[in-house]
């Protein structure tokens, strides 16, 4: 009877390794379809379902590498800067510690080789020159820095000039850009750096004033998880609830990040205010800024 127990929990683990196999198999086959198709007709609609592929099931990214390099190299070959962006992001965020440098010098030379954009690439190379220096390619990696390179944080400063007019309103979506994505790898190369959370917050503020909502969400997101314990990281799951009632993107989540917000900082400045939006009243969103920088 022993034997035909154990025979029987044999029989079920070869049945669930098969169908775990059959299922990797099905998944990496619908990945090589979708690149063949992208392949016999390059086009922006293949290498959206590439995109879609890779960012709808996050295990993918951290399983399989080797086929995420092979997903971001078609996307920027597309010039898909945005999907190719989310991408990479999630990349090196699920990267572990000591795969960080390796990682953000292979999304530094996708910058530099398919999108041909050294100036992002030569931000990548900084962070690793600062953060690595043990690492046995860093002379080879600061001899492609020009003499007079800067540090990443005056660089991002001079980005940040010009995202706005004098009185606040938002200037140049281009310099936003650039500075969100500076900001974001920061935060990904430097995350012990008390700069950190800081950048990721001002990216959240920059994303929503050009009504990149969902950007905004993710970075507010990005640093409550993150950095939990920072004094940004209460500001950001306030500014996430907001931005997702104020646009619309998600009410009813907003209502519960309120209540979140509400049940860990009790005694926070915000705390009125949150209780007074969870019940659907509401403070107009300049006043709401305002607070957020704490000029009132």
């Amino acid at each position: 009877m022993k034997q035909i127990f154990t025979l029987g929990i044999l029989l079920l683990l070869l049945s669930a390794c098969g169908q775990e196999k059959d299922e990797t198999t099905e998944r990496d086959s619908e990945f090589y379809q979708l690149v063949s198709a992208y392949e016999e007709e390059p086009g922006r609609t293949a290498a959206e379902s590439i995109a879609r592929y890779l960012l709808e099931d996050k295990s993918i990214i951290i399983e399989d590498e080797n086929k995420v390099k092979e997903g971001m190299r078609l996307l920027a070959t597309a010039y898909l800067r945005e999907a190719f962006r989310q991408v990479f992001i999630e990349y090196l965020l699920q990267r572990r510690p000591e795969e960080i440098p390796d990682a953000l010098l292979f999304v530094a030379s996708v910058h530099e080789d398919e999108l041909a954009d050294p100036r992002v690439a030569t931000f990548f190379y900084l962070n690793f020159v600062e953060e690595f220096p043990d690492h046995p390619k860093w002379d080879s990696i600061a001899s492609k820095l020009p003499e007079d390179f800067t540090t990443t944080e005056e660089l991002i400063a001079e980005t940040v000039r010009g995202v706005f007019q004098e009185d606040g309103t938002p200037l140049s979506r281009v310099r936003a850009n650039d500075f969100m994505l500076l900001a974001e790898l920061y935060a990904i190369s430097k995350p012990e750096s008390p700069r950190a959370p800081d950048y990721l917050f001002h990216a959240a503020e920059v994303a929503k004033a050009f009504e990149l909502h969902e950007r905004s969400i993710y970075n507010s997101r990005w640093l409550v998880e993150r950095f939990p314990e920072h004094e940004m990281a209460a500001n950001a799951l306030f500014f996430k609830a907001f931005t997702m009632d104020e646009s619309g993107v998600n009410q009813s989540r907003a209502l519960e990040l309120y209540g979140d917000f509400l049940e860990r900082y009790p005694d926070h400045p915000f705390a009125e205010s949150a209780e007074v939006l969870k019940e659907r009243g509401s403070h107009s969103e300049e006043q709401l800024l305002r607070m957020l920088r704490g000029g009132e």
